[in-house]
């Protein structure tokens, strides 16, 4: 018997043994879906209203400015021009970003010019043309701290020990057991991931 989608050749209200057949509710998928996949229409709407449609720039906001700036600064809004204003230089969107005061400040107003390139090549269109900067409490990201190597094994510490005994130098054979440390902790780290 040759199988036919659900509701091919049926029309409606056809009987079926006399009886009237009722076409079955949609079907749910069980599958897990992504919490960005469900929020983005959410998000991008109220996003727009803030003047940040572009949430790719806030979400990859270490990659355009670097992560020591990026842990100091976030963008808060692009403002695009009112009608009838002529743009400012070429893209005519106010970037605005909030900073932490003081020397960070100073830091990112010089490298304006810089941030106005990466961003716009970032968007991939002439959008910033301009950046205004408030000073404020910038909300930093949580990251996990790094685990310290574990310790060298006593069979590499025996090996390193043998190479270094013809070194005559004490400073440098001291210099040497820290690097060869080092490299035989981390080599260690990386065979056990």
């Amino acid at each position: 018997m040759e199988k036919k989608p659900r509701g091919a050749g049926k029309e409606e209200g056809a009987a079926k043994d006399g009886k009237t057949e009722v076409a079955p509710p949609p079907r749910r998928s069980r599958r897990i879906q992504a919490l960005s996949a469900v929020t983005f229409k959410a998000a991008l709407s109220v996003l727009s209203r803030r003047g940040l449609a572009e949430e790719s720039l806030l979400s990859n906001w270490d990659a355009v400015v670097g992560p020591l700036l990026a842990t100091r600064s976030h963008p808060q809004r692009l403002q695009r021009p009112r009608k009838g204003e002529a743009p400012d230089g070429g893209g005519g969107c106010v970037l605005h970003l909030k900073v932490e005061g003081g020397a960070v400040a100073m830091e990112i107003q010089h490298r304006v010019p810089q941030i106005i390139e990466r961003v716009n090549g970032f968007l991939g269109w002439p959008a910033v043309g301009r950046i205004t900067l408030h000073q404020g409490r910038v909300r930093r990201s949580i990251r996990p701290q790094r685990k310290d190597p574990p310790p060298l094994s006593p069979e590499r510490r025996a090996a390193l020990d043998a190479e270094l005994a013809g070194v005559d130098d004490p400073d440098l054979r001291a210099a040497l057991a820290r690097l060869g440390e080092a490299v035989g902790r981390l080599s260690g780290e990386i065979k056990r991931r």
